[in-house]
């Protein structure tokens, strides 16, 4: 019972460890790097816009799976559906799927590419030259580049006199690359733009004087100017034309952040590019597949799923009665059979016989025998020739031959003194 009673605790202590290997990790609560995505509740992350979206009866799904999929999704209408990507994506978009997301728009379906141009995103701190977007929207004939805007800047090439200069200037240079507040307006009059007074975003002082613009060779295409900055008047935001579908161009994508969401009329032009974009019953999509967050394996679901648990109940169930039951330990030990040898064969035939012989008998054979050997060895022809010479021997006690002549009048004795008191004699005069 104490061994059965030990397995029991040691196979509980084993399943465990077991679950403790195999269950899912708890996240850190804090979390420092901030992500563009429907779950990440820092600076940069949209679950604001997810949460607030899905309150306000908005068809918004998160898509946890490559862009490729979405021109053959079933669970997607044909068109009329928007798809939601922050650039630059921390896993890289593969050409396979640009070239799907490249059919789903000309289709009929929009992208809003929001861009971190004038910012260094923490998940991409080199400069992103948005040559994947520049790239994909030329299949549709249209044409992104970079420009700086002229500007004068005081240059400062005398060294400082004191140190206190000197480390003004590094602190007016380190200033440069803090993101500031910055605010858009309105290109036009049009519905994307209604409602739009201000937009608060943040930018990196220098970066301001990159500015982009957008041209085409195809005289079939149209785009509209959204956004422009409140004070450079360089342009922030387009509407393009791309086939039977759009795209959205945001250089500035934390307005849609969760830091941003509530400034300005942020939110206000985010219901106005959902609004005029998603058609009724078609989806709105919010890329998270490529900041990590990916269907092809859910750890939360895969965790939540009651078969899991079902096996693993069963398991560790026919486990337990396998252990307490029977188990190597408490089973009986198997020893080796041993060869059989003339001992074990004389030893046998010894045990197979005293089996069948009464104690008379062998107590007659054994001093037949005994008394044959000292004929033998002494080349007497008579037993009574024996018992003489045994009497006349100054080795044998009296006492001894007292117990042989007794054992010879049919008396009960002990078979094992008898064996003894032979024994004795033999090494005496054998």
């Amino acid at each position: 019972m104490k061994e059965r009673l030990v397995s029991l605790c040691f196979a509980i202590l084993a399943a465990v460890i077991a679950y403790a290997l195999l269950s899912r990790p708890t996240p850190a609560p804090d979390k420092q790097l901030s992500l563009p995505t429907t779950e990440d509740t820092g600076a940069a992350g949209l679950k604001g816009v997810y949460l607030w979206l899905q309150q306000s009866n908005i068809p918004v799904t998160r898509l946890r799976t490559r862009f490729s999929d979405l021109e053959s999704s079933d669970k997607l209408p044909a068109t009329g559906n928007i798809l939601l990507s922050v650039l630059p994506a921390k896993v890289t978009v593969l050409d396979k799927e640009w070239d799907g997301l490249y059919e789903w728009v000309r289709r009929g379906n929009t992208l809003i590419a929001a861009g971190n141009v004038y910012q260094y995103p923490a998940w991409n701190a080199e400069d992103d030259c948005y040559c994947a977007l520049k790239k994909f929207i030329s299949r549709f004939g249209w044409q992104l580049d970079k420009k700086d805007l002229d500007h004068t800047e005081e240059e400062q090439n005398d060294k400082p006199d004191s140190l206190k200069e000197e480390i003004n200037q590094l602190q007016a240079r380190m200033s440069e690359h803090i993101p500031k507040d910055i605010e858009l307006h309105a290109s036009l009059t049009h519905p994307l733009t209604s409602g739009i007074g201000q937009i608060k975003v943040k930018a990196v002082n220098y970066l301001q004087y990159e500015y982009w613009t957008l041209s085409t060779d195809n005289e079939h295409n149209f785009s509209l100017q959204l956004l422009h900055h409140a004070h450079l008047g360089t342009p922030m935001a387009w509407l393009l034309s791309a086939g039977k579908g759009q795209i959205i161009i945001l250089l500035h994508a934390d307005m849609l952040g969760n830091a941003q969401l509530d400034k300005g009329e942020n939110a206000r032009f985010i219901s106005n590019l959902i609004n005029q974009g998603l058609a009724a019953g078609s989806q709105l999509l919010i890329d998270d597949y490529h900041f990590g967050l990916s269907d092809l394996y859910d750890p939360q679901r895969f965790f939540k799923d009651s078969r899991l648990h079902w096996t693993l109940a069963w398991i560790l169930f026919i486990w337990l009665c396998y252990v307490i039951g029977y188990s190597l330990r408490l089973a009986p030990a198997r020893e080796k059979t041993a060869p059989v040898s003339a001992r074990d064969t004389i030893n046998m035939m010894t045990h197979f016989l005293a089996r069948h012989l009464n104690k008379t008998q062998l107590r007659d054979e054994l001093i037949r025998h005994f008394c044959e050997d000292i004929m033998r060895q002494r080349h007497f022809t008579q037993e009574q020739q024996v018992w003489t010479w045994l009497a006349a021997h100054n080795r044998i006690h009296p006492a001894e031959l007292d117990f042989l002549h007794t054992a010879r009048q049919n008396k009960r004795i002990s078979l094992l003194r008898l064996t003894r008191t032979i024994t004795h004699i033999r090494t005496l005069v054998l």
